[in-house]
């Protein structure tokens, strides 16, 4: 319970730095590909410089996607929520995922009808994408990875197999944690899983790991089935 507690004040910690600084990043990084965009289009074709230019505009281009991850975290608890079918979020993330997938791995899904939950289309598709990039990252000498939707009892819930390279248990316990990343120096924000427990938290679930090292990892995401609202009951007697 104490381990969750912390979890929770890192989550807490993270949201707080990010509503922070994430709209003045996000205003300098539009004035820095402004002029990155400006000086690309005066310079002659082929001019040395492009390639510097072209650089620089990737690397501004990474931070602003970073920014949009600090600003996942923090975001607001009470974005628009309605009864929204997960069987749709599961086709669009893949259909995002295929843009990004290597070619040495390959993608299924699988989604039964009828999955519905109080919940934001948006913010579910980027979980999944999180979770399916990460898969990604996993098998940098190929795989598979599913994503797969099904019932039980009063839940609805989400898996993201992969058959990478798994985690020990004691990565396991860090992987959740705001700014955390395996990565080190050659890229990774760390704010991606983070992001996942934001939104699956938003959204009154829960987010566990099995994992075997050597064999592969799955993500579970598991959501309250929608419910509709009681008829209200009306206190005045109908006429016979």
């Amino acid at each position: 319970m104490c381990e969750q507690l912390q979890q929770m004040q890192r989550l807490q910690l993270a949201g707080t730095l990010a509503g922070g600084i994430a709209h003045d990043l996000n205003n300098e990084l539009t004035l820095i590909l402004g002029n990155i965009e400006v000086a690309l289009d005066q310079l002659p074709a082929g001019y040395d410089v492009c390639e510097s230019l072209e650089n620089a505009k990737s690397a501004a281009s990474r931070c602003a996607d970073m920014s949009r991850r600090l600003l996942a975290v923090s975001r607001d608890r009470h974005a628009k929520m309605m009864k929204m079918d997960v069987a749709g979020s599961v086709i669009e993330a893949r259909n995002l995922l295929e843009y990004i997938r290597p070619p040495n791995i390959r993608m299924s899904s699988e989604s039964e009808l009828g999955l519905f939950i109080q919940g934001n289309a948006n913010q579910i598709e980027q979980a999944l994408v999180e979770l399916g990039s990460n898969a990604f990252d996993a098998m940098s000498g190929g795989g598979a990875v599913e994503i797969r939707a099904y019932r039980s009892e009063d839940a609805i819930n989400v898996e993201v197999r992969d058959t990478g390279c798994g985690m020990s248990p004691a990565l396991q316990k860090r992987v959740f944690e705001p700014l955390y990343t395996t990565h080190g120096q050659s890229g990774g924000s760390g704010l991606g899983l983070a992001t996942v427990r934001s939104i699956v938290s938003g959204h009154e679930g829960l987010v566990g790991i099995e994992s075997i090292v050597g064999e592969g990892t799955i993500f579970m995401m598991t959501f309250p089935a929608w419910k509709p609202e009681a008829p209200a009951v009306s206190d005045t007697p109908m006429e016979a």
